[in-house]
């Protein structure tokens, strides 16, 4: 396998925990077990447009069992995973994913090609649901009280494709940079026409290393459901 490259989700959200009072409360039931609580997240999207990348609906689909297999992945906050240079240190998980699944909101080409106009917020195509089993007490209090409420995602693709001319910039660059706007002549002759093409990452396939508890997700519906 060539170079991969790790994926982190980030951005902007708002608090909306303290409107689901009846989740609160089975929440807060269900961690009276002591041995841990049992949370269902809603963890990323595809066929949206996060930090000026998109992942297809068919890759997230086909990356969903990396969140259990080989190992359950960590649940962990701000993506303290220890790795990268810049990162933050390595802490321990709060607890880990037991289960996931990808829930599908597009058929056909409109689910195939989610990432030639991919949807800016919103659901996107389709999402990833893990349920985690939360261990350590401090993560469960602030689950409960709603200090821990929006997540983040971190991934590693081997594959990034510039979304106006197709170059794959794992094995070159192109002229174009992800957040700008380019013309484009498409066309010959008298159908000659000048487009504007917004510049984004399209990723290849994906395999999921952490979930993180965040303040300001880049996917505002990436959030605990209950």
């Amino acid at each position: 396998m060539g170079r991969m490259i790790k994926l982190v989700d980030f951005m902007s959200a708002k608090n909306a925990f303290a409107d689901n009072r009846d989740a609160h409360l089975r929440l807060f039931d269900a961690a009276q077990d002591v041995e841990g609580l049992k949370v269902s997240i809603r963890a990323t999207h595809s066929g949206s447009l996060v930090n000026n990348r998109v992942y297809k609906g068919i890759h997230m689909k086909d990356a969903t069992s990396t969140w259990t297999d080989p190992y359950s992945r960590p649940i962990l906050t701000h993506h303290a995973d220890g790795g990268g240079m810049f990162g933050p240190p390595a802490e321990d998980p709060k607890g880990r994913v037991v289960s996931a699944e990808f829930t599908q909101l597009r058929k056909g080409s409109g689910f195939e090609n989610d990432f030639k106009r991919p949807q800016l917020g919103g659901m996107g195509s389709g999402y990833i649901t893990v349920e985690a089993f939360i261990t350590d007490w401090d993560a469960i209090q602030k689950i409960l009280d709603g200090r821990y409420l929006t997540v983040s995602s971190s991934q590693t693709t081997d594959e990034m494709v510039c979304s106006v001319c197709q170059q794959d910039w794992f094995k070159d660059y192109c002229e174009h940079s992800p957040g700008e706007t380019y013309e484009v002549e498409t066309g010959k002759g008298k159908k000659a026409k000048v487009r504007e093409y917004f510049c984004y990452g399209i990723a290849g396939p994906l395999v999921y290393r952490e979930l993180s508890f965040v303040n300001v997700p880049a996917q505002p519906n990436a959030k605990v459901l209950g």
